[in-house]
């Protein structure tokens, strides 16, 4: 990349640098929108304390038909 002043070789470790560095980025947004929605559920007092501590909660049971209702 002539124009920015760096050499052609260095585009394959920017892009192999990239993606890992992507998939953090995804990871830790993913993390602090889930703890931020957390605070304001419990700070609204809108926060299932249960459930939020149920390990099976959201848990389907795979033995039983999953039916779609086409709207």
């Amino acid at each position: 990349m002539p124009g920015v002043g760096l050499p052609v070789e260095g585009i394959g470790l920017v892009l192999g640098v990239d993606r890992l560095m992507d998939m953090i980025r995804t990871a830790v947004n993913v993390s602090g929108d889930a703890v931020v929605s957390t605070i304001v559920a419990k700070s609204e007092g809108k926060l299932d304390i249960d459930t939020y501590n149920d390990p099976d909660a959201g848990m389907v049971d795979t033995d039983e038909a999953i039916h779609v209702h086409a709207a």
